[in-house]
């Protein structure tokens, strides 16, 4: 099972009326429904002599990973997430174009997002590296007027 919540508690999604965002509870609720999952998947899996596996689409933008995300306890109950490592810079920001997909820090830039950013911080808080995978993308974006 991969549990796919844009974006818990983040801030600015709360704007758009068809998104639902508690910025004061999400995190905790989004911890336990994890929990829960893992709990009802071992269960399940116990009675059909088999293993399941629970992962989750996590983010890379540190101000998303602070708002919803509480790491490491999340990856107590996660296999693995697999981090957002696409989707960094489109449309929805105005006034920016960057690289949709950035491993690394450009010291001369200002979009502030990177791959190696968001692991970084999620190795920093202590998670496993063996529980991250990442994705990337299989397309590009394209900028007109800049």
């Amino acid at each position: 099972v991969d549990i796919d919540w844009e974006w818990p508690g983040a801030p600015g999604w709360s704007q758009h009326p068809e998104n639902f965002v508690d910025p004061v509870n999400d995190k905790a609720n989004f911890t336990a429904l994890l929990a829960e999952f893992r709990e009802q998947l071992d269960e399940y899996g116990a009675s059909q002599g088999k293993e399941y596996l629970l992962s989750s689409y996590i983010p890379v933008n540190p101000t998303v990973i602070n708002a919803g995300w509480d790491a490491p306890a999340i990856f107590d109950s996660l296999d693995y997430g697999n981090i957002q490592g696409y989707d960094l810079h489109g449309g929805w920001s105005p006034n920016l174009a960057g690289h949709q997909s950035n491993l690394h820090d450009d010291p001369t830039y200002t979009g502030e997002i990177s791959v190696e950013q968001g692991i970084d911080l999620y190795l920093s808080r202590g998670v496993d590296p063996q529980q991250i995978t990442l994705g990337i993308p299989a397309y590009g974006r394209g900028w007109t007027g800049v």
